[in-house]
């Protein structure tokens, strides 16, 4: 990463920070979703048989006519390539000179192949890859999923191995509660993707479903869905929902974890800035919330651009079919969701603004352990909230007292932080427009806090930074 040296403020205009980073970071690609309630309607159906019942149709068939999910995805846009390549137990590559079906692999590689594999390819009409045959899961009907999945529904994932018959495993990028995230190779267009490989569980399910949905409604030519991360297609394998999405760069939070937390020039931060509320912007416009935008769901394109990217749509809604109330990481939770009052578009220009001062500072604002340290820090930096948001609080017993004052909050050392005891402008000291900019962003009333459209007018996006 040295080539992006020139990213981060000079040694001199640092804030000061421990030695030591402290513990409340984040863990790679981890999601908080364990009390997130399946959506139930208006969701496209992508059907997945349970374990019990796969087992049933393959115990009640003969194993020439096992009911094996077929390879479903979207129109590819990518034409055929004219030579294929297949892994056999050898670990050689065998070319042919076009795409040939599953029966056709059975007649002339059916040694490559796993005895589970001869029944199910069978159902594929396009093969492209079938992947080693050594490292291949050989399990059995007594096992989940065939042996395919494990204890917490997670695919089995093996480099080397195939997915659907056109993807080959080379790595893992990421895991999280959602499942797992691999870096593959597509043998039908011969690039690099991202695969996305949902839990085999029904909550995820749905989930997927609706990632798909919002992504569809994202992914056209305007200029908006430019900085949203596109979508080549999607299917069923082996019970589990796929996404393949292009292949993309390193987070802000891990280019940050690298150089140590220090933060970005206001220069860099504007670039970055002013692509992220194009992209709010358009979403706004197709009335989409990502409800869990942070630096982790922000990549850069390649190594050596200011270009990024939101990814990540798995906790995300249509705002007027909201389905979770129990939503975004933690230190970029707007007020609305820990009042449980109804949410808008607007809590992700409040984890923008979140965003934006971690990427100045480094670190994140409001690094609370819980919602009730969380609250307190917010009080802390941006003052008491106003009565009438306090008035519609569903929670208000956690946050304030009967007379709807917020609850004393003493920090990790117990000392007390008054309400507004740790401003924001001393808090971002350096530039008059950018601290407005996203106090703007951090207005308590999500009616009256900026939207993408009026931040993108605001002086800081536009004045030439001295």
């Amino acid at each position: 990463m040295e080539s992006k040296e020139y990213f981060l403020k000079s040694k001199h205009e640092l804030p000061k920070l421990p030695y030591h980073v402290p513990s409340y970071h984040r863990k790679k690609l981890s999601l908080d979703l364990s009390l997130i309630t399946a959506p139930n309607k208006n969701i496209g159906d992508i059907s997945l048989p349970t374990h019990k019942q796969r087992l049933s149709n393959y115990t009640s068939r003969s194993k020439n006519q096992i009911n094996i999910q077929p390879l479903t995805s979207m129109n590819s846009k990518f034409p055929s390539k004219s030579t294929k390549k297949y892994c056999a137990s050898s670990i050689e590559r065998f070319k042919t000179p076009m795409c040939i079906t599953g029966l056709e692999v059975i007649k002339t590689m059916n040694d490559a192949l796993s005895e589970y594999e001869l029944r199910e390819i069978v159902n594929y009409t396009e093969v492209f890859f079938i992947g080693d045959h050594k490292s291949k899961v050989h399990g059995s009907l007594r096992e989940l999923n065939w042996g395919y999945d494990d204890d917490d529904g997670n695919y089995r994932i093996i480099t080397g191995d195939h997915l659907a018959y056109r993807y080959e495993i080379l790595s893992l990028l990421g895991k999280g509660s959602f499942g797992q995230v691999c870096k593959c190779t597509d043998h039908k267009t011969s690039e690099q993707v991202a695969v996305k490989i949902l839990k085999n569980k029904t909550k995820f399910h749905k989930q997927g479903e609706v990632e798909i949905l919002l992504l569809k409604a994202l992914n056209t030519s305007d200029t908006g869905s430019w900085n949203i991360v596109r979508m080549h297609r999607y299917f069923t394998f082996r019970s589990h929902i796929c996404i393949v999405f292009e292949l993309l760069n390193i987070s802000i939070y891990d280019f940050l974890k690298k150089n140590h937390y220090r933060g970005f020039t206001l220069h860099v931060l504007k670039e970055i800035a002013i692509q992220l509320l194009e992209a709010l912007k358009y979403m706004k416009e197709k009335e989409v919330v990502h409800c869990d935008l942070k630096p982790e769901n922000i990549l850069f394109t390649t190594n050596n651009s200011l270009s990024v990217k939101i990814i990540d749509y798995g906790s995300g809604c249509f705002q007027n079919n909201q389905l979770y109330t129990y939503i975004q990481s933690r230190f970029y939770r707007s007020p609305e969701v820990m009042f449980g009052i109804k949410y808008t578009p607007a809590i992700d220009m409040w984890s923008f603004g979140c965003i934006m001062a971690e990427m100045y500072r480094g670190y994140p604002l409001f690094p609370g352990k819980n919602e009730e340290e969380l609250m307190g820090k917010i009080i802390e930096i941006l003052g008491s909230p106003p009565k009438e948001l306090v008035i519609n609080c569903h929670r208000k017993q956690v946050f304030f007292d009967k007379y709807g004052s917020p609850l004393p909050y003493f920090d990790s050392k117990g000392y007390l932080r008054p309400p507004g005891s740790n401003p924001l402008k001393r808090l971002l000291a350096g530039n008059d427009d950018f601290v407005d900019f996203v106090y703007r962003c951090l207005d308590w009333d999500p009616e009256k806090r900026i939207t993408p459209a009026e931040a993108l007018l605001h002086d800081w996006i536009l004045k030439k930074i001295m």
